[in-house]
């Protein structure tokens, strides 16, 4: 017997967000009750026992200061049958003689399959899994099962469809509910974790894409040979924790005294070792900035300024008439080595300093540029002793201050806040905090702007504090447990991280197709709305965009009577025009992250493609297949937006400044990694299964459903089962369309062979004026099939009869015929213009739809009628479920038969599926009126007729 039991949801999309949650809610001992919450109560539980959360456990302490992913992969190399979740399964399956780690079993078949025979063999299907692993005693029950001997059974298997012997198949022995789906589950945890990777329903470890780390993680899984075999729960928590040795050392040098992961001295690591480990990193001398520092505290220390008399403290501190270059203000903002050492506040005016006085009329301010106030010489002197009197109570109060963590910062900036701030004034002054980070250097940082304090933090994988000099005291831990000053961490930082960093979402589908690939390959990204041409003619005098220009514009192409829209997508606009080299795309489909994108270029448009918006970019690196941001609705329906939610921002810096450095391949391999061969170097088999025709087009009435077939057409083709309902045929085929084995296009009276096959475009990258050879989307997907030996593939044609055959297919009309397929007998080839020599591979299926009210059959182009079998889509009564809504539809189409006498010319059935008779009105105004009225050549009194005869 075997018995099972495991989790039928561990909610693996938010997994990130709900682990560490949990994790902080078990060791602060705040789980929340069954009577407060008992939804949360049963998934903090769940999520206890699997991942082994104790207010005691290093699993929870690690969870709970972010590190997800280290408690994870220790579940799967630990996680077992039998285990404790409840006594009864415990007992069952320990009685059966079970002892599997099944997780860890899965990585290690697969990645011994890698190592023995790498390429699409190394694989294993859920079923495989199910019985290879669960229902199988030489791998459920014993410890060290005999991994290249399954293997080599499960290539039998493949072969003559029949489980070995040993395998128990008869269910009536496997007692575990939901089998399916908990096996999933744990599937997924695999693939969460980039240990394994999905294609087209089979698993797989994609070494060529795995990350150093990913593959020291997978070496550790599949190193592990340990089991638990104890009898108590204490026992079983010990086993499942985590050792501090195993933490990653990248992610911290050690777990503290109370648990926490120190992430300050994590930040000093990996700073100290970019500065001893580049070479071409200069840093500043200490004895430079020590001497500089010194200089500044002989003028404009505290003892200074104290006891100034009016007319010094005027002229010692702020901004005066005349020459003013040995005041404090001047200082701290324009001196030279001040500027260098300790950090700029340059920008903005004067008013920044709360006040000054005006160089052409001597005259003293206070306020801001938008409500300046003009005070008396007498009021200046009272407001000036006000600002340097709480300018030096806040430096009294930081010498005072032991600050050694965060919480004493954070107490020392409600104290500074509570009492030298005067409504708001002073407290965040960034002038006020550059004089006490000089006074302070071993309290205080040099970064002054809450901007740069975020960046600095983010980028070190420390979460900033909402408090101003707080944050501030963060670097300084950093700062000083590396042993610098100023700028030195400065240097550092920069020449590591670089600038302030955006991150802006960028959608990459226009609803009918995904434009990512084309992206990548051009190495630029886009956005769309055409139709209101270059971006560049809507400038205003200053040199920037007329967003009212572009808003009323794309009113009148785009959003009719929907200026809300209209405005908001023109925002969208600018910001993907206004993207710089501190821009970074995050380029998405819906939720599913795709790639992250830099070093973004110059805009240009180019009207050949929908989105012709573009800029140039450096695809950086690409993410996992179902990677999502951690608040994944963020910007969801939006096609260019600033990300701002931190736990976004703190996973996309993790992505950039870290997934990346082992994620992206020289440019030089990654190009030979791509290279295709070309026909010539190639030898394919003729096609064996000759199910579906090559050349398929798929033709009807409007509304009988062609576009809508092809999606499942298509997986059949390729081999995908179909999934039972539409959401999941239409994510099958979606996933399948990212992996560019399914391509979808449309043609259109203007649609060319440059777009299809091959044509020449600008060189965006060149200095000069020159051109790039650029291959159609025929072209693409022939070169990647006929590189497949074991795959088909499918190009779905939308509309096929409304572009001009000749022009779109020139030569190569020939090589479409199924016998001058390259691998048929009659095989054949063609040189290009650039020199290219092409073929269409006997695993590439040609599937156009025709709108038979555009065109008959009979005037199609006769080139194209004969390479082509012809399937007819027919108006369908059967689908539409409303009775009155059928006999309407049928006494419509019988009328329109005897009167036009052509099938071509009949109303399809998709208008009428799934409404009601209530829904008729909206369906004859919207739909059928305008079809009727293009049928009869906009004959009213035949149209009505119409209407009559069947109403």
């Amino acid at each position: 017997m075997y018995h099972y039991l495991f989790t039928n949801d561990l909610r693996i999309s938010v997994l990130d967000e709900s682990l560490s949650k949990a994790g902080k809610c078990f060791t602060t001992n705040t789980v929340p009750s069954a009577t407060e919450d008992k939804s949360a109560n049963n998934n903090m539980k769940t999520l206890g026992f699997y991942f082994n959360l104790t207010e005691d456990s290093n699993c929870a302490k690690v969870a709970a200061a972010g590190d997800v992913r280290t408690v994870v992969l220790n579940f799967i190399k630990k996680f077992q049958f039998p285990n404790l979740r409840t006594s009864a399964a415990y007992a069952d399956s320990k009685s059966d003689g079970i002892i599997l780690a099944p997780m860890r079993i899965i990585v290690k078949i697969l990645y011994t399959m890698n190592l023995l025979s790498e390429g699409p063999a190394a694989h294993l299907s859920k079923e495989e899994i199910k019985y290879f692993v669960f229902y199988n005693d030489r791998v459920a029950k014993t410890k060290h099962p005999d991994i290249p001997m399954l293997i080599n059974d499960i290539y039998e298997y493949r072969i003559n469809n029949a489980l070995p012997a040993y395998i128990d198949s008869n269910e009536e022995n496997h007692e575990w509910k939901h089998e399916d789906r908990q096996i999933r589950e744990m599937i997924k945890v695999l693939q969460w974790s980039g240990c394994v990777t999905e294609k087209e329903g089979l698993y797989f470890i994609d070494n060529n894409n795995l990350s150093q780390r990913n593959k020291a993680d997978i070496f550790d899984i599949i190193t592990c040979n340990t089991y638990w075999e104890g009898t108590t729960v204490e026992s079983y928590r010990e086993y499942m924790d985590i050792e501090v040795s195993e933490i990653n050392n990248e992610i911290s040098n050690n777990l503290e005294i109370d648990g926490d992961v120190d992430e300050y001295k994590r930040a000093a690591k990996v700073l100290k070792k970019f500065a001893e480990t580049t070479e071409s990193l200069t840093i500043t001398e200490l004895s430079d900035i020590e001497k500089a520092r010194n200089e500044f505290l002989d003028r404009f220390s505290p003892d200074k300024l104290e006891g100034l008399s009016d007319e010094k403290l005027l002229e010692k501190v702020f901004y005066t008439q005349g020459n003013n270059t040995e005041s404090l203000c001047y200082w701290i903002e324009k001196n030279k080595e001040c500027k260098q050492y300790f950090g700029s506040i340059s920008g903005g005016s004067a008013y920044k300093f709360g006040l000054f006085q005006k160089q052409e009329n001597g005259k003293w301010f206070t306020g801001s540029p938008q409500k300046p106030q003009e005070l008396s010489y007498d009021d200046a002197v009272n407001f000036g002793k006000k600002i340097v009197e709480a300018l030096l109570k806040g430096a009294a109060l930081i010498s005072e201050a032991t600050l050694d963590s965060l919480s004493d910062y954070e107490k020392l900036d409600d104290k500074l806040q509570a009492e030298i701030s005067d409504e708001g004034v002073y407290y965040n002054w960034a002038w006020f905090h550059k004089y006490y980070s000089i006074l302070f250097p071993d309290k205080l940082s040099s970064y002054h702007s809450e901007d740069w304090q975020k960046h600095v933090l983010w980028a070190l994988r420390i979460k900033p504090s909402v408090k101003y000099y707080a944050r501030s005291g963060q670097i300084a831990m950093v700062q000083k447990l590396g042993g610098w000053w100023y700028r030195q961490l400065g240097e550092i930082f920069f020449h590591k991280f670089g600038d302030i960093k955006e991150f802006l979402r960028l959608g990459s589908t226009d609803g009918s197709k995904g434009y990512a690939s084309e992206w990548k390959r051009d190495s630029v990204v886009g956005i769309g709305w055409p139709g209101i041409g270059s971006l560049e003619d809507y400038k205003d005098e200053d040199g920037g965009l007329d967003k009212t220009k572009i808003s009323l514009k794309m009113q009148e192409v785009y959003y009719p009577d929907d200026s809300s829209t209209s405005s908001r997508k023109a925002g969208e606009l600018i910001r993907f025009y206004e993207s710089n080299r501190k821009s970074i795309f995050v380029v998405a489909d819906g939720e599913r992250l795709i790639g992250l994108v830099d070093d973004i270029g110059e805009y240009y448009f180019d009207d050949s493609t929908d989105m012709a918006n573009l800029k140039p970019g450096k695809w950086k690196i690409s993410f996992n297949a179902d990677e999502k941001l951690p608040n994944k609705s963020e910007g969801l329906m939006t096609s260019c937006v600033q990300i701002k939610k931190e736990e976004n921002v703190m996973f996309l810096y993790e992505k950039y400044y870290y997934d990346a450095e082992t994620n992206i391949e020289d440019d030089n391999a990654l190009e030979e990694k791509n290279k295709m061969k070309n026909c010539l170097e190639i030898e394919r088999e003729p096609r064996k299964d000759k199910t579906y025709p090559l050349n398929l087009i798929i033709y009807g009435a409007p509304g009988t459903g062609k576009t809508y077939g092809t999606a499942e057409y298509a997986l059949k083709i390729v081999g995908t089962p179909l999934p039972d309902n539409r959401k999941d045929v239409m994510r099958a085929y979606n996933d399948l369309v990212r992996s560019e084995q399914i391509v979808f296009t449309t043609f259109h009276q203007s649609y060319g062979y440059e777009e299809f096959i091959q044509g020449l475009r600008p060189d965006t990258n060149s200095d000069k004026m020159s051109f790039k050879t650029v291959d159609g989307v025929f072209k693409r997907i022939a070169d990647r099939a006929l590189n497949d030996l074991e795959n088909n593939y499918v190009i779905i044609i939308d509309e096929i009869n409304r572009a001009n055959i000749s022009k779109v297919f020139g030569e190569l009309i020939t090589l479409i015929e199924e016998d001058k397929r390259w691998g048929e007998i009659n095989e054949t080839c063609a040189t290009l213009q650039s020199g290219d020599v092409f073929a269409v591979p006997n695993n590439l299926y040609i599937i156009g739809t025709m709108n038979s009210a555009d065109k008959s059959i009979s005037l199609i182009d006769a080139a194209l009628r004969r390479r082509f079998t012809f399937k007819e889509q027919r108006p369908n009564a059967d689908l539409i479920t409303d009775p009155k809504l059928r006999a309407f539809f049928e006494k419509l189409n019988d009328y329109l038969y005897d009167s036009l006498g052509s099938a071509d010319l009949l109303v399809g059935h998709s208008y009428f599926m799934g409404k009601t008779t209530a829904d008729l009105p909206n369906i004859m105004n919207d739909n059928i009126i305008p079809l009727l009225y293009e049928y009869f050549y906009d004959n009213k009194k035949n149209v009505n007729k119409a209407i009559e005869k069947c109403l």
